[in-house]
């Protein structure tokens, strides 16, 4: 993001993405503990985290920066049936669902480069 577009810092314009996620997927926030750091001494914060609990005792940590140098955007979610984590254009997931055995996880981005090699 551009420094002159930047008004809110690192939570009030990235980070509030996460948050709406993570409340769209898990429900209403009971409580929400958040940290900011200021290592670049602007006005606003340039790094964020926050803890959020859900009224169902769901947990989601949510963090962004303006600092780190090309972080990968990433979303994790861990659950009791399966874990799904994604990454840029990588999709991982594991689940007592999948006819897999625990330790192969189901990769998206592998299984489209197959299937496009495959055609050829």
């Amino acid at each position: 993001m551009m420094r002159s577009k930047q008004g809110g810092g690192a939570m009030m314009d990235l980070g509030c993405h996460p948050m709406y996620i993570a409340s769209w997927l898990l429900g209403k926030p009971k409580r929400i503990t958040c940290m900011f750091h200021y290592f670049t001494h602007r006005a606003v914060e340039d790094n964020a985290q926050c803890s959020i609990e859900f009224v169902n005792n769901a947990v989601a940590l949510v963090e962004t920066s303006l600092v780190t140098f090309k972080t990968p955007s990433a979303l994790e979610i861990y659950g009791t049936e399966g874990t799904l984590m994604i990454s840029d254009d990588t999709v991982r997931v594991i689940s007592k669902k999948l006819d897999v055995p625990f330790s192969v996880w189901e990769r998206q981005k592998n299984k489209e480069a197959r299937r496009t090699n495959d055609k050829h």
